[in-house]
């Protein structure tokens, strides 16, 4: 237990003056104009080291055994990845819980519900802190869930891509929003920063020119959506970056900060691509 929440035991600011994780996603805008989901780790506590890709087989399922690639943190039950059913979950940190104005209530640590959420894929249990995931109503209302359906593309709500940082877009979440003005400066020029980005990537995939995994890299890799390490333990910085691929089941990640390391990628088929460790 007290690993699920040593982000807040190691310092975890109430506030944070510069923010946390970028987070985008699109359903053309990808390699081979196919899905896309990436983002930036932003975590206090130097986690670089302790960073892990868990390759977990889940059986006992009636349709057969999934798969599972979860990137993680040396003893969290779970964080973001992509399942070999074609599901990729992201997040973001929120402050301000919507309808229960508080940023806790009691449930489950973050990670139970992330390591729930890709490895059974239904529903989620109860958690103890505001957050955006791929697939909870919560996030359909405020990120607008982008998701691709066998056979054609759409997304809840119509939209083919979102970005979503760490202010509430929804304008019915955003009295619960607890960020102090220099966080939110932050929230909103990462924003920026990853809508224009995007927004490039998507017209690109229209000219029949989708960008590659290192081209997303290079926009995860420059500031203000990468957020350089100040020297002190208790602030959060960019120690990951990782573009998954939901229809290949790839998860490729840049470990530390993604401006001075190289890409690593884990895939879930055996062969998939140039490089991939199944």
């Amino acid at each position: 237990m007290l690993l699920q929440v040593r982000r807040e035991i190691i310092g975890f600011q109430w506030v944070p003056a510069r923010g946390d994780c970028t987070t985008y996603a699109s359903v053309s805008a990808g390699p081979g104009g196919g899905p896309v989901l990436a983002q930036t780790v932003d975590l206090n506590g130097n986690l670089d080291d302790v960073i892990a890709v868990l390759d977990l087989t889940l059986t006992g399922r009636p349709r057969g055994a999934r798969r599972v690639l979860v990137l993680s943190f040396g003893g969290l039950l779970g964080y973001l990845g992509v399942n070999s059913d074609g599901l990729a979950i992201g997040l973001n940190l929120v402050l301000g819980a919507p309808g229960a104005g508080t940023a806790a209530v009691p449930g489950h640590p973050a990670p139970a519900g992330q390591r729930r959420l890709g490895g059974r894929g239904a529903g989620s249990p109860a958690r103890a802190a505001a957050g955006q995931l791929a697939v909870p109503d919560a996030v359909r209302r405020d990120l607008g869930g982008v998701r691709r359906d066998p056979g054609r593309r759409g997304a809840a709500g119509g939209r083919q891509e979102a970005v979503h940082t760490n202010h509430f877009l929804d304008p019915g979440f955003a009295a619960a929003d607890a960020l102090n003005v220099f966080a939110r400066n932050s929230s909103v020029a990462r924003l920026r920063a990853g809508e224009a980005g995007l927004a490039g990537f998507a017209a690109a995939a229209r000219a029949g020119a989708a960008a590659g995994v290192e081209e997303h890299f290079g926009l995860l890799a420059r500031p203000p959506v990468c957020v350089a390490d100040t020297g002190d333990i208790r602030r959060e910085r960019t120690v990951a970056a990782v573009v998954l691929l939901p229809d290949r089941g790839e998860l490729h990640l840049r470990p530390g900060d993604p401006s001075r390391n190289a890409t690593v990628t884990f895939g879930l088929r055996a062969g998939a691509a140039a490089g991939v460790r199944p």
